[in-house]
């Protein structure tokens, strides 16, 4: 699968974090992961807050789905967090900055989850969050997901295939309908009990850059 990537397109990445999980609780007491991962700034934000937990959660889920999207930009990027650093603009938003770039990015708080979506670009996007049946695998649960929103929007019986690189390497989920690559990006992320989809506004077709 050829590799392309184009700067006029809504890029998306979401993340889902399972607050009830056994490594979720609690992790606000472990210093050397805070020191690790949360710069000064959001340290601060975490001592200032009501529900330290689940800002530490929301902060880290921002993070991750700002990697995913930046990602699309530069597939040599690897996820350091303390690259991406967190500016929350509201309760539910933020700016995630990595170097020079800037990534909006909204969240939000469910029971005994929290979701954040990050968009690259001028276009909108769309997510959903559900829980998978306990017997369900995460990973055809999340495409399952990803299959039905999509059709409840027009694109019926998408595929889903990873993206590679020339080194044969995968990165992130394509839809396709047959060959024909559907025009609009897409984000996956589970985590226990949580499946989460996200996507962006399709763009024009073009040729690429």
């Amino acid at each position: 699968m050829r590799l392309s990537i184009f700067l006029d397109r809504t890029l998306v990445g979401n993340d889902v974090v399972d607050l009830e999980l056994t490594q979720a609780l609690g992790k606000i007491e472990d210093e050397r992961f805070i020191a690790r991962v949360f710069s000064p700034e959001e340290q601060r934000v975490l001592a200032a807050a009501d529900e330290p937990d689940r800002w530490l959660w929301t902060l880290w889920a921002a993070k991750e789905a700002s990697f995913k999207a930046a990602q699309k930009l530069n597939p040599d990027l690897v996820f350091s967090p303390r690259r991406f650093v967190v500016f929350p603009l509201t309760s539910a938003s933020a700016e995630v900055r990595l170097d020079d770039r800037v990534i909006q990015v909204v969240w939000t708080w469910g029971p005994g989850w929290v979701h954040s979506l990050a968009v690259l670009g001028k276009g909108q996007a769309e997510f959903c969050v559900e829980q998978r049946p306990p017997e369900a695998n995460e990973s055809i649960a999340v495409r399952e997901l990803g299959q039905r929103f999509m059709a409840e929007r027009g694109w019926d019986r998408v595929e889903f295939r990873r993206a590679e690189r020339t080194d044969r390497r995968a990165l992130w989920p394509q839809a396709f309908q047959g060959q024909a690559l559907v025009p609009a990006d897409l984000s996956f992320s589970h985590d226990g009990r949580w499946v989460a989809f996200a996507l962006g506004e399709t763009w024009q077709e073009r040729d690429p850059v």
